[in-house]
């Protein structure tokens, strides 16, 4: 079976919202940004792409939101 790769930055985060670009400060994402996150979030849920790995920032907004 072929392997796939997906590539997803993260999506606007308070800081971009705000007109600064921060890289490194841990700032969360926007209302926008949590908007697209839910929508990518169902997309990813509707595929059945099994056994996967993850490779992630540490930083909150690449984190699922609290349930």
């Amino acid at each position: 079976m072929p392997r796939q790769i997906l590539l997803v930055r993260h999506y606007q985060s308070q800081a971009n919202a705000d007109g600064r670009l921060d890289g490194k400060v841990d700032s969360p994402l926007s209302e926008r940004g949590r908007e697209r996150a839910t929508r990518l979030a169902a997309f990813m849920a509707s595929r059945e792409i099994g056994p996967a790995t993850l490779i992630a920032s540490p930083l909150s907004r690449a984190a699922p939101p609290p349930k």
